[in-house]
């Protein structure tokens, strides 16, 4: 065998080398990404049953079941509103009235804390998603050559600032106006006011505030 044919031959075992290192990679990377849970699927939370309904509105006739708003119904309503928020949304989910669901808030005390505690719950809900998108990320499947190879976490750069605006005050807008309505001086600019003290009468006996124009 001469010198081309040996380069020839070793040119193709170190490719057979690299095919087979080159597949035993990929199997490894996707049996490492098959070990990454997927991400979490958000499933309804049922919070409320016809025994809470019944102890929020102890004296109402309920009837018979035919009757619209039945316990079971309200409590779906009230589940519906901890899953998505919208309350006419919920109430159109069960066929039933959301003026009617109102009146039965205004009606019932207990009624109307179990709303505010539904939409409380949403919140909370809406608030650890952002969380999730800002600070947690989420895993998204990555392919090469239509082949899965595993996933990569991402982030939410505007969850991030949301979340940073709510809880870290140095992060907040800062508001260039301070308005002060307690007394003192009003700052104005009297440019184009013909009769400035005039002016400043009707301020005071509008604001009833001790006040003094102040040119700029």
């Amino acid at each position: 065998m001469d010198n081309k044919d040996r380069k020839a031959e070793r040119k193709a075992i170190i490719q057979a080398v690299k095919d087979e290192m080159a597949e035993d990679i990929a199997v490894d990377i996707q049996a490492q990404a098959l070990l990454v849970a997927p991400p979490e699927i958000e499933r309804e939370l049922i919070v409320f049953d016809e025994a809470d309904i019944e102890q929020a509105m102890p004296n109402r006739h309920w009837g018979h079941e035919r009757v619209a708003w039945t316990k079971r119904v309200c409590a779906s309503v009230l589940n519906h509103i901890v899953n998505y928020g919208v309350i006419a949304h919920a109430c159109l989910s069960q066929g039933v009235s959301y003026r009617n669901f109102e009146d039965l808030v205004k009606d019932h005390p207990g009624f109307a804390s179990l709303k505010a505690e539904a939409q409380e719950l949403y919140r909370d809900k809406v608030s650890r998603a952002v969380h999730n998108r800002a600070i947690t990320g989420w895993l998204e499947p990555q392919y090469y050559k239509g082949s899965f190879i595993g996933f990569i976490r991402k982030y939410s750069d505007r969850m991030l600032e949301l979340q940073a605006k709510r809880y870290v005050p140095e992060y907040r807008d800062k508001t260039a106006v301070d308005v002060n309505v307690a007394g003192g001086v009003l700052v104005v600019n009297p440019n184009g006011i013909e009769d400035k003290e005039a002016w400043m009468e009707k301020m005071r006996n509008r604001r009833q505030i001790e006040s003094r124009v102040v040119n700029e």
